[in-house]
């Protein structure tokens, strides 16, 4: 995962924003010192889901990211293309997320399988959660273990962040706030999942979990 990707990924998950408002972030969206990520646009229009220019605080763990995001894009955008124009639909991010899920080892699944028995054409195939060695019951060759994708979009990242959020004892109003969910009821089913918060952190208290080191690393 590039640099530029790794930063977009870190926004995505400490911030929640959807991947159109990602897409259209621009470098004077963000305010540092105010701890605060200006939501004004997305890829394709000049406003919001919501059509109104909302306000979302910026985490302590992902100021590093947007001070590197803002000294490298070389234009106006935060996270523009590598030929410095807007990224769009068409964008392959979301598969270079599944892919460094996939080599981190964060997957559904391994499948088995006998590449032995398949050029015979009786192929055998097994799926576990691990990719441990194992052997052919058939012929005895060693298994080919291949991972299963987890399904997962850039979007889902926003269930991240609501997630950490809720499980770090954030209440359930401010974490609905920072997402600008237009029903509340979405953030409560979540966090009646996880159990009532105790304590009220703020969302600068960020939990830990997404280091520097573990976004993109694998």
């Amino acid at each position: 995962m590039s640099d530029s990707d790794r930063r977009l990924i870190a926004t995505a998950l400490y911030a929640g924003l959807r991947k159109g408002e990602l897409f259209g972030l621009r470098k004077r969206d963000v305010d540092i010192e105010r701890r605060l990520l200006m939501v004004r646009r997305s890829y394709d229009r000049e406003s919001t889901k919501g059509a109104r220019d909302e306000a979302v605080p910026i985490a302590t763990a992902l100021v590093p990211y947007l001070q590197e995001a803002l000294e490298a894009a070389p234009g106006a955008l935060l996270f523009p293309r590598p030929d410095g124009e807007i990224r769009t639909e068409d964008d392959k991010l979301g598969k270079c997320l599944r892919s460094a899920l996939n080599r981190a080892g964060i997957v559904d699944g391994y499948l088995h399988l006998c590449r032995r028995c398949k050029r015979k054409g009786t192929p055998h195939e097994e799926k576990h959660t691990d990719c441990q060695r194992r052997w052919c019951p058939k012929c005895g060759m060693l298994l080919w273990a291949k991972a299963l994708p987890r399904r997962f979009r850039l979007h889902d990242t926003r269930h991240t962040t609501a997630t950490l959020l809720l499980a770090a004892g954030v209440d359930r109003y401010a974490v609905a706030r920072i997402l600008r969910h237009s029903d509340p009821k979405i953030t409560f089913l979540l966090g009646e999942t996880l159990g009532e918060p105790e304590g009220r952190p703020t969302h600068t208290s960020f939990p830990a979990t997404c280091t520097r080191k573990s976004i993109g690393s694998a």
